[in-house]
């Protein structure tokens, strides 16, 4: 009986235009972009730390260094790589699709995140040309600052968007 009632309220609100299947649709299609967004927004951050992981290795290393002088070295592959990959944040961010609406705070986050890096990105690449040059100890000095700001950012983003609770 309860069935019955259930899919006559059903049919009913149908033959009067209701827009049961529309709301039903809207929430699912939410629901989609908010998961595919916090998805992309993890594999983002992921490639990220990797390529900052990667160039800190590199720089850590006194034989990696001299490495960096021989140009077609493996460790100079690497580390373009790495340049490359924090070159692009911002296009990967936005290959992501469309920000739900609840991750607004969550995508400012990574674009600031985005800025840091490719600014950091940038004086990598001039920290290398500059190898042998410097007189600086530590050839990251300049670009330490905004690698630093951006991988912290990283993590506000991914913060931002846990603390949401799914649609």
């Amino acid at each position: 009986m309860f069935m019955l009632v259930i899919l006559a309220l059903t049919l009913g609100a149908c033959a009067c235009g209701g827009t049961i299947a529309r709301t039903t649709t809207s929430a699912a299609q939410v629901k989609a972009a908010e998961a595919r967004w916090r998805v992309g927004l993890e594999r983002w951050r992921a490639s990220m730390l990797r390529a900052l992981d990667g160039i800190s290795l590199i720089f850590s290393r006194q034989a990696s260094l001299a490495a960096l002088e021989a140009r077609h070295s493996n460790i100079s592959v690497r580390l373009v790589r790495y340049e490359l990959t924090l070159a692009g944040c911002t296009v990967v961010l936005r290959r992501i699709g469309p920000v739900p609406q609840p991750l607004q705070f969550s995508r400012q986050y990574a674009s600031q995140a985005c800025r840091d890096l490719e600014r950091g990105g940038r004086l990598v690449v001039q920290a290398v040309s500059q190898l042998g040059h410097l007189a600086s100890v530590d050839p990251l000095d300049r670009a330490s600052i905004p690698l630093s700001s951006g991988q912290s950012e990283l993590t506000t983003a991914i913060r931002a968007a846990l603390e949401i609770p799914p649609a």
